[in-house]
């Protein structure tokens, strides 16, 4: 990007400073014109894929380590430092059944 609006840019002044006429002078611009329009679009699209990209390694970098974590756990035979109880479904009501379907 910065290199097509230096180059435009390089262009418009040899057009102006060299006194090609109008109509080198007016191709310089809109070629500017159109270096600079696009280079808002392609550094968003820059900046959104690389967000991406950095969720997407950030993401894979937490899988890798919560990976080696259960790995390690399995090796070393260490049991889980958080334990739930064991819960005993007849306890529960039904699905269809409320809190004050009990009561």
């Amino acid at each position: 990007m910065y290199t097509r609006v230096k180059a435009a840019t390089a262009a418009l002044h040899e057009a102006i400073l060299g006194k090609q006429g109008v109509r080198a002078t007016k191709e310089a611009l809109c070629a500017l014109a159109n270096a600079v329009a696009n280079a808002t679009n392609n550094a968003q699209f820059t900046v959104d894929s690389l967000a991406e990209a950095s969720e997407k390694i950030v993401a894979q970098a937490r899988a890798d380590i919560e990976a080696h974590v259960l790995e390690v756990v399995r090796l070393t035979g260490v049991e889980p430092s958080v334990e739930t109880s064991a819960l005993d479904a007849s306890v529960f009501p039904g699905p269809a059944s409320s809190r004050r379907d009990r009561a």
